[in-house]
């Protein structure tokens, strides 16, 4: 299934090529699709669970490569978890050369099936 088959209208926006092969990853590793750019304690968030209470967020060097950046990611990560969200953070990298460890990840999270090797 490509990026096309993957989306729906009610899962909001694709920002980023990042968010773009995340959805990828997780329709072809039979993921159930996230919400994307959704508002949760009042922060946008990139992907969202919201029966699970799981948020991804995807931290490409763009955006999140200073000082600001940073701190700000980590007073967001720390209302998040203290509202009693799970936060797992993926990066360009892990997305694309280590897709069957965030593929896991979100099956642990999510009480997705774990798929046969």
């Amino acid at each position: 299934m490509g990026l096309i088959g993957a989306w729906s209208p009610n899962s909001g926006k694709v920002r980023s090529n990042l968010e773009g092969e995340f959805l990828l990853l997780c329709g072809e590793c039979g993921i159930p699709p996230p919400r994307t750019n959704q508002r949760v304690c009042g922060y946008e968030v990139d992907c969202l669970w919201p029966e699970s209470k799981l948020i991804v967020e995807l931290d490409g060097r763009r955006y999140h490569d200073d000082g600001v950046a940073f701190e700000a990611d980590r007073i967001k990560g720390n209302v998040l978890t203290g509202a009693g969200y799970t936060l797992l953070r993926f990066t360009y990298r892990m997305v694309s050369a280590r897709r069957d460890e965030v593929a896991e990840s979100l099956r642990a999270y999510l009480g997705a099936p774990t798929r046969a090797r």
